[in-house]
């Protein structure tokens, strides 16, 4: 008779698999604990950034925290912010200059779908798009890319794009829930600030001509007479009046008076650089500043103005009238004496111009009289 001898040497005791299964259960609790600090100070951290985005009370800062602090605060090498560019087209008095930020560019959003790496506007992570890569100027050590799209009422109104040499820093396996908590936060705070430049706007442009009013123009005043006495620099003042325009109210009625103002406005806009600024003053009479314009030069831009308004027929409402203005010229020039200040040079300044309207009036209309100061 045979027997067989069954040898569990090599069998795992109950003891073993015990062990083992409690060192793997401890690894995992381990890893959980891990992942749970390392989630809670993610959390901090997003949660630190966000009460920035929420402070950022108007759009300038709101741009630096979303460009310059979020680079630094999350350490990430390549960020470029799109924004759509009729957010700003409509406003008349442009609350930041952009050019100062070089990581916010502008784009008609409609007409470049390219820049959208997921057309349902969802946020993406992964390899660097080739034809965004192009389009933003994108680094070519970029490995990894992340775009953020910030939508409010279902409108793409910009995106941030992240990138990192990196290629572990945006994995298309990520958790997105901070991610897409930041962007909707983000898109949030533009939209409150666009309504708060909006509230900014009707405060500081005349509702008939779409120039600026009184008040910006005081302010404008103040900055730019500060800025030609720091850089030594020219600053003229144009003050325009429209000959006989109460005769145009009397005869035509104030709607064809209003119409006159809104459709002079029109017409001299175009002749104006950039960095000129327009303002309704009162009444008829408007107001120009004319940044880094000497006497000679503030002038010519006078004349020009004078003689447009001269020679054409304008049409308001059922009637059809010439009209001929009144320009005076004032010039300040910026190496001056230091010792007057700001606020008194600014008021010379318009003083002067406003003087010089009466002398042209006084002169027989229709033409251009200057001073320096």
């Amino acid at each position: 008779m045979t027997y067989f001898n069954h040898n569990n040497s090599n069998k795992p005791s109950l003891k073993t698999v015990s062990e083992r299964k409690y060192n793997e259960l401890k690894t995992q609790f381990n890893d959980l604990i891990s992942n749970a600090r390392l989630n809670e100070q993610l959390f901090k951290r997003f949660s630190e950034f966000e009460s920035r985005l929420m402070e950022s009370n108007d759009l300038k800062s709101l741009l630096k925290t979303m460009t310059t602090d979020f680079s630094e605060y999350f350490d990430i090498p390549f960020l470029k912010l799109v924004l759509e560019q009729d957010i700003f087209s409509h406003w008349h008095l442009a609350p930041v200059d952009l050019a100062q930020f070089e990581h916010v560019l502008t784009y008609n959003l409609s007409e470049h779908p390219e820049l959208l790496v997921n057309p349902n506007g969802r946020l993406y992570m992964g390899a660097t798009p080739k034809k965004i890569s192009r389009e933003l100027h994108i680094p070519i050590n970029t490995l990894s890319f992340a775009q953020l799209p910030l939508v409010r009422n279902n409108k793409l109104i910009g995106m941030v794009n992240l990138g990192s040499p990196d290629s572990e820093r945006f994995r298309p396996d990520m958790g997105t829930d901070f991610l897409e908590r930041l962007t909707m936060i983000a898109s949030l705070c533009f939209e409150n600030a666009c309504n708060m430049e909006q509230v900014r706007q009707l405060s500081l442009v005349d509702g008939l001509t779409q120039v600026c009013n009184r008040r910006a123009f005081d302010d404008i005043l103040i900055q730019e007479t500060s800025s030609a006495m720091r850089h030594q620099r020219h600053l003229a003042c144009l003050f325009i009046d429209i000959d006989h325009f109460k005769r145009i109210n009397d005869h035509y009625g104030h709607q064809v008076g209003d119409e006159a103002l809104k459709q002079l406005a029109a017409q001299v806009k175009p002749l104006l650089r950039r960095s000129d600024h327009m303002a309704r003053y009162g009444g008829e009479e408007f107001a120009i500043l004319l940044p880094e314009t000497n006497l000679s030069g503030a002038q010519v831009i006078a004349e020009r103005i004078r003689e447009v308004i001269a020679d054409q027929e304008f049409h308001l409402l059922d009637q059809t009238l010439r009209m001929t203005l009144s320009i005076g010229v004032a010039c300040m020039n910026g190496a001056c004496d230091g010792g007057t200040s700001i606020e008194v040079l600014a008021q010379l300044l318009v003083k002067d111009a406003d003087e010089q309207v009466y002398i042209a009036k006084k002169s027989g209309r229709n033409r251009v009289s200057c001073r320096m100061i």
